[in-house]
């Protein structure tokens, strides 16, 4: 309800917040007012005195008057203890705790002892305070499948203040698998790693999933997938239009302990200004049989596209010139 008095209103109307329309006191919608009102609302609305200054219609909510309505007289006004003293209605009760002083090495410590354990059903959750951990950890979550607390499901770890920028790190110890994540900030701009836990930490006898800020990297390197016999990289956006690089290599033998590379496959996205005649779509790499195949761009209403393969022959052959096996024609559906 607008109260008349301001901006030139003469007589109070409802605002109905649903809508934001005027409606006039008597208005059949609205039969009553919550307030402090000593008036009868049989009659309507519209029959009501709104006047309040009228203390026999309304009551005060809060002791004192409004500003517009105080007059104040023989008050030192800049006394401001006067003025408070005069404008007190009620005394709050003091306080029965003393004044909490926290000092500013308390305050870091954040936990008695610097760690706090809570147990809730089937979870575990532990705070530390901030480098009171080695590792920097500041929140660790177990999650378990039984309420002794012995089979642990996932555990989430939380990091904070690392030089590597390590934020979170999720356990799971059903998959066996572990997912770090990263701060933006890192020279390598690492943002995720994702291992298997039986991984060794410092061998290549494992499967890893790299993820990287490829727009802060100079070769735009998005992901990399490494397995014990094979390393593949994905980018984006270079400008030499290169999507994936594969290498795969042979598996170690008593006679040969170390992997030899195998096979180097390369991808490229298609150059809408270049024919897809003349446009490298894959380069394929036969290390161990000295041959590479290039396969072009599939053009339209193409079903085959063009390939040409080159070997490398013996220096004593041929005086080191590079021969060409064969270069097809690609065929019109």
């Amino acid at each position: 309800m607008v109260s008349p008095g301001f901006k030139d209103i003469v007589e109070p109307f409802f605002i109905e917040p649903s809508e934001g329309n005027a409606h006039p006191i008597t208005a059949t919608q609205y039969q009553y007012i919550e307030s402090a009102n000593i008036q009868n609302c049989e009659g309507g609305l519209g029959s009501l005195n709104y006047d309040l200054s009228d203390l026999k219609c309304w009551e005060h909510l809060l002791a004192g008057e409004p500003e517009h309505r105080r007059v104040v007289t023989g008050i030192d006004t800049s006394d401001k203890k006067t003025v408070v003293d005069t404008e007190k209605h009620l005394s709050v009760p003091p306080s029965w705790v003393e004044k909490l002083d926290i000092s500013a090495d308390e305050f870091e410590q954040r936990y008695p002892g610097n760690r706090r354990v809570i147990n809730y059903k089937k979870v575990l959750l532990e705070k530390y305070s901030p480098y009171f951990e080695r590792d920097g950890a500041v929140k660790r979550v177990k999650i378990f499948d039984d309420y002794a607390l012995t089979k642990p499901l996932i555990t989430y770890e939380y990091y904070k203040n690392r030089m590597d920028k390590m934020a979170t790190v999720k356990i799971d110890h059903v998959k066996r698998e572990v997912v770090e994540v990263f701060r933006i900030g890192r020279s390598d701009h690492l943002l995720k790693h994702v291992y298997s836990l039986e991984a060794p930490a410092t061998s290549v006898e494992g499967d890893r999933t790299l993820e990287f800020n490829y727009y802060a990297r100079l070769d735009h390197l998005a992901k990399l997938v490494c397995t014990p016999s094979s390393f593949e990289e994905y980018y984006t956006n270079r400008t030499d239009r290169l999507e994936s690089r594969f290498a795969c290599y042979t598996a170690p033998s008593k006679a040969e302990p170390k992997r030899q590379l195998k096979d180097i496959i390369e991808t490229y996205s298609r150059n809408d200004s270049v024919p897809a005649k003349d446009d490298v779509w894959k380069r394929i790499f036969h290390i161990q049989d000295g041959t590479i195949e290039l396969l072009y761009h599939y053009a339209s209403n193409f079903v085959t596209n063009n390939k040409r393969s080159y070997i490398k022959p013996n220096l004593a052959e041929t005086g080191g010139k590079i021969l060409q096996i064969h270069a097809p024609h690609s065929l019109d559906r």
